[in-house]
């Protein structure tokens, strides 16, 4: 801070505006009213005990006046103001005689859990050492009989040992030997070789690859029939239509032949509709499926199409597996309706003319 400067007229002055401690009085700045000068305002007066101090050119402040501090002996109005926070400050500080460490974790630990030890196991009692809860009082010492009186003992007879069971018969031990697990029914799939994936008929492939009832095979007749640039045989499209839509067999042979040729496929001859036990969706049904088609064979649209089949194809593959498939449907409940891969009206897909 700057040294005060006293202004002993100026504030003296008849009619001065008395201004209080930290109050502005001279200045070059916020001067209205006032002479705008580095100096103090000759019509602002600081009250008693205050001085204006010079703090920069544009700021003049009432401050405490050091010597009436000096001739007094005793402190400014100001300064009993500026000391009150630091005694009350004082007075809230801690007290160093009771600036104890704080607890450590040590020793705020509380004793060991004795419920939480491991204890050894006690030993259940044993003929030579009794239960404590049923354990009776020693009975008192009989008297020694006379000698006379005493027998020797009797031999102890022999116990007989027990007769061995007869062995059993083998029939008997049959019935006691469980019956071994069935074997899992293994049966003949598609076998895929490479294709060539730039050729725009691949697209039907997932007619193999998924399944003849899959959108994907719908889907993909009608995306490659209706292609320009893949020039299709129409011939074939038509026959896929007839297959897809009529249940045509004739067509179901011509469709299904171009799949296995264009997809580069073997269906094994070895294929049976007896596979479809396992589910519509097995890999040995939709090798069935194809086999039956390829051939024309009238279970064809039920292997393909299932209840949406006609009535025809679905009595032919009910006796085809009456009659091929009695081994592998012994103890085995069969329902030939196909129900989990039909196909509703906005799955059909119609190939083009």
């Amino acid at each position: 801070m700057a040294g005060a400067l006293a202004q002993p007229q100026p504030q003296d002055a008849i009619g001065a505006k008395v201004a209080s401690e930290f109050k502005q009085c001279g200045g070059a700045a916020q001067c209205a009213g006032h002479v705008c000068a580095d100096a103090a305002w000759a019509d602002v007066q600081c009250a008693a005990g205050f001085v204006c101090d010079r703090q920069n050119p544009y700021y003049w402040q009432c401050t405490n006046d050091p010597e009436a501090v000096k001739k007094t002996g005793a402190a400014a109005p100001g300064a009993a103001a500026a000391a009150a926070p630091a005694a009350a400050a004082a007075a809230h500080a801690p007290n160093p005689a009771n600036a104890a460490p704080l607890p450590t974790a040590a020793s705020l630990a509380q004793p060991a859990d004795v419920f939480a030890t491991p204890r050894a196991p006690v030993p259940l009692p044993t003929a030579a050492t009794a239960d404590p809860f049923t354990a009776q009082p020693p009975a008192a010492p009989a008297a020694p009989a006379p000698a006379a009186a005493v027998q020797p003992a009797a031999a102890a007879a022999p116990v007989p040992e027990p007769a061995a069971a007869p062995a059993a018969t083998p029939a008997a031990a049959a019935a006691a030997t469980p019956a071994a697990a069935p074997a899992a029914r293994v049966y003949a799939t598609v076998k895929s070789g490479s294709r060539n994936s730039a050729s725009p008929a691949t697209l039907v492939c997932p007619c193999i690859d998924v399944g003849l009832n899959d959108p994907a095979c719908f889907k993909g007749i009608t995306d490659f029939c209706e292609s320009a640039a893949a020039k299709p045989n129409m011939t074939v499209c038509e026959a896929m239509s007839l297959f897809f839509n009529d249940q045509n067999v004739t067509a179901a042979k011509i469709a299904t032949g171009f799949f296995v040729d264009t997809c580069n496929v073997i269906v094994p001859p070895t294929a049976t509709a007896c596979a479809c036990m396992d589910g519509p969706t097995t890999d040995g049904c939709k090798a069935a499926a194809v086999a039956a088609c390829q051939a024309g064979s009238t279970i064809c649209p039920a292997l393909a199409f299932g209840v949406e089949s006609n009535t025809a194809s679905q009595e032919a593959l009910a006796k085809y597996m009456e009659t091929n498939c009695a081994a592998d449907m012994v103890a085995t409940n069969i329902t030939f309706s196909f129900l989990d891969i039909s196909k509703d009206d906005s799955r059909r897909r119609r190939c083009p003319p």
